[in-house]
């Protein structure tokens, strides 16, 4: 359900990545919790593996999600720098 509801965010944001910068936050989040995700099924696969049970989630599953963290990750556009001035406030 999560994932529904920020794909409809994400998907829009990474279409619009160079006219709008200020969509790098959502389009990090989205990375960084799908790469969260991928990483807590492989170690409940690797649990129940070790318990000599099966998860329903294939190795195959795992990768995918992973693959899409990746790659909302590449999609990030530069961060911008500020200037000096910018800084101090003038």
């Amino acid at each position: 359900m999560k994932f529904a509801a920020l794909g409809d965010g994400v998907t829009p944001s990474v279409a619009r990545i160079t006219s709008n910068i200020r969509l790098r936050s959502l389009i990090a989040f989205a990375g960084w919790s799908t790469l969260a995700h991928a990483f807590t099924m492989l170690i409940m696969s690797i649990e129940a593996w070790s318990h000599g049970m099966r998860r329903k989630d294939s190795p195959q599953d795992i990768v995918i999600v992973g693959a899409i963290g990746v790659l909302l990750l590449a999609a990030l556009p530069a961060r911008e720098r500020a200037s000096a001035t910018d800084a101090r406030g003038n």
